[in-house]
């Protein structure tokens, strides 16, 4: 089965997104700026706005039959503390309200795990922050993916993580014998 699959990594400031189709040489990406660092409906407003026009470019994309498929990395107490992560948080469920109703079948994934298996370790930080390393792997293994980004980080951390869950995919087709997602 093929998936178009969107790479999600929300923050309390920017709402990163990449969409990938496995059998069509496409991809798209965009950011959607927040311009609230608190937590308000005006914050809410701007991701659902961001969500509906990166969902009108990239409905174009899917196939009939394509499953359509989201992974959206989960809020986390980090740099920005607790305050941060009650932003992402809230940012987060208005993006899975958006990408479900558009008809995608919407996963978590914790940012340790896609970026273990992008092959970055999540303590091997950078003065604290481990998206250099990101960028890095992206441009060796990804480098469509990375020209694609303008080597910005965090669309190349949603970048990964659509390409995480394209690889969920397959590996779930793989075993479900065609049938998944």
């Amino acid at each position: 089965m093929t998936a178009l699959v969107v790479g999600i990594d929300g923050s309390s400031r920017k709402l990163a997104m990449f969409a990938i189709h496995p059998v069509l040489p496409t991809t798209y990406a965009a950011v959607a700026i927040l311009h609230k660092s608190k937590y308000s409906p005006d914050a809410a407003a701007e991701a659902m706005d961001g969500c509906f026009a990166f969902l009108d470019t990239v409905h174009k994309m899917a196939t009939p039959r394509a499953a359509k498929v989201a992974w959206i990395e989960s809020p986390v107490v980090g740099r920005g503390g607790p305050q941060a992560a009650l932003v992402q948080a809230f940012v987060s469920g208005v993006v899975q309200a958006c990408f479900v109703k558009a008809g995608f079948k919407v996963h978590m994934v914790h940012q340790s795990t896609w970026k273990a298996w992008l092959g970055v370790s999540p303590t091997a930080k950078t003065k604290g922050n481990v998206k250099p390393d990101v960028v890095r792997a992206m441009r060796a293994q990804f480098p469509k993916d990375w020209s694609t980004a303008s080597g910005d980080p965090d669309i190349l951390d949603a970048a990964a993580i659509a390409r995480y869950g394209a690889n969920a995919v397959r590996l779930g087709d793989a075993l479900a014998g065609g049938w998944s997602v």
